[in-house]
């Protein structure tokens, strides 16, 4: 199944295969249809539907039109039916190397199914002869007829994996369901020939386990489509009257069948239903941004993208901000509706939307006062005030001698420093006590002949 799957274009012709026969018979059925996939079947009689031809001039040199690989998938395969009625796998491996048309058909097969062998088996134990003679399988008989099919698988062990190495020569991707052989002598036919049933359980289960079982294992990209169980207690409906051993249409629809099973199990596991999930964060009230991460169930996903309200999917065909796949987010810086669309690998599109109501406008804080800037004080220049007049009729201070014994020597007179002191002296504090004493004495005088003037 690995090998199968490292091929680009097998899973899309598989879904090419459902999607014509689920969805194109419904919805375009007027329209021209989408080209098939390619099967080539290669076999014996059983994959070219012998005995199962329709009308009185049925042209039996062309596959019947009921042979399995026409049904595989409700005919959703453009068939190449490479099988010829009764082929042993030599007869078909030397028709692969020799028939030109054989190899370019199988190089661009998408789908190629093997069923031979069985005429291998039948031819080693003439089953035809011991049928039209009657001839009863006794123990000796069937221990001689074990000894011939012993031979023959080898032998079919030997074309089998040539005919696989031819086949993966051309093409190494393309799956090959290699059918298993199934008992063509159902438990009924005891009544007929007895043994024969019995004798046919030995031989097939021997050949299925010993020779393609171990073949198809070891070949990549083979799978086993086992017909000896789907067929085993069902010869009566599946295998055409005895003596015939070719399977009636139920047992062609059987063997499709299985290779459905078998092609659809080789489908990616179906995918759940596109969803998308949105979240914001933070959630709590915030000046903003507000990022929004987006999550998908799908493990692949092709396209992302978000645009701000609630939209469909059609308005993205155009516009959309792109979203990176390997971190899915984006920053919004206001509140509303954001839409988010999804491209899923599968190709299903998809949107999603999420409500941002958190952001909230930032606080203006109050201008801060600043204190009035104070201009220093005009300095208003100093009035020079000119000293009064020295009155002529009074005699300056005469200095007084100093005494001899007051003067200070020169070495004893200690120098002050500071600065000069300004010279404040003044007359006016002279003149007021001059004027204050002159009141008094005047009011003394008033006083005395005040008195003098009462008593007389």
């Amino acid at each position: 199944m690995h090998f199968f799957k490292k091929k680009k274009l097998s899973i899309l012709f598989l879904l090419v295969l459902l999607f014509q026969t689920v969805v194109a018979p419904m919805a375009f059925a007027d329209e021209v249809p989408v080209d098939k996939p390619s099967l080539v079947a290669l076999g014996d009689s059983i994959t070219f539907g012998w005995n199962l031809y329709e009308g009185e001039n049925a042209d039996k040199s062309k596959p019947s039109s009921h042979a399995f690989p026409n049904y595989i998938l409700d005919g959703g395969f453009d068939v190449t039916n490479l099988s010829f009625p009764g082929w042993t796998s030599g007869q078909l491996l030397d028709a692969i190397k020799n028939n030109p048309s054989y190899l370019p058909a199988i190089a661009q097969a998408d789908v190629i199914t093997l069923n031979i062998g069985n005429n291998d088996l039948l031819q080693a134990a003439d089953v035809s002869t011991l049928i039209k003679e009657g001839q009863s399988l006794t123990p000796e008989k069937i221990a001689e007829i074990t000894k011939k099919i012993e031979a023959a698988s080898l032998q079919l062990a030997s074309n089998l994996a040539q005919i696989m190495g031819a086949i993966r020569g051309v093409n190494q991707e393309a799956p090959i369901l290699f059918y298993n052989a199934y008992n063509p002598f159902g438990a009924h036919i005891e009544q007929i020939v007895p043994n024969l049933h019995t004798m046919g359980e030995m031989i097939i289960t021997n050949v299925n386990q010993k020779v393609i079982a171990p073949v198809a294992a070891s070949v990549p990209g083979t799978f086993l489509v086992d017909a000896y169980s789907a067929y085993n207690g069902k010869q009566a409906a599946y295998i055409l009257p005895f003596p015939d051993v070719h399977p009636t249409v139920d047992g062609q629809k059987a063997l499709a069948a299985l290779a459905d099973q078998v092609l659809l199990s080789l489908l990616p596991p179906e995918l759940p239903e596109l969803e998308i999930l949105l979240t914001a964060t933070p959630t709590e009230s915030t000046e903003g941004p507000i990022t929004i991460n987006v999550a998908t169930n799908h493990e692949e996903v092709l396209e992302l993208k978000w645009l701000p309200g609630e939209l469909p999917v059609e308005d993205f065909e155009t516009e959309g901000n792109e979203i990176a796949l390997d971190n899915p987010v984006f920053e919004v810086t206001e509140n509303g509706f954001y839409t988010v669309y999804v491209l899923s690998g599968n190709g299903e599109e998809k949107v999603a939307s999420i409500e941002v109501k958190n952001i909230v406008p930032p606080v203006e804080e109050p201008p801060v006062e600043e204190p009035p800037v104070e201009e220093p004080p005009v300095e208003e220049p100093p009035v020079n005030e000119e000293p009064p007049a020295e009155d002529p009729k009074e005699d300056p201070k005469k200095e007084e001698p100093v005494k001899d014994e007051q003067k200070v020597t020169p070495e004893k007179t200690e120098t002050k420093s500071g600065p000069k002191l300004p010279n404040t002296a003044s007359p006016l504090y002279n003149m007021l006590a001059i004027g204050i004493a002159t009141l008094l004495f005047g009011s003394a005088l008033l006083f005395v002949y005040v008195r003098r003037n009462r008593t007389a």
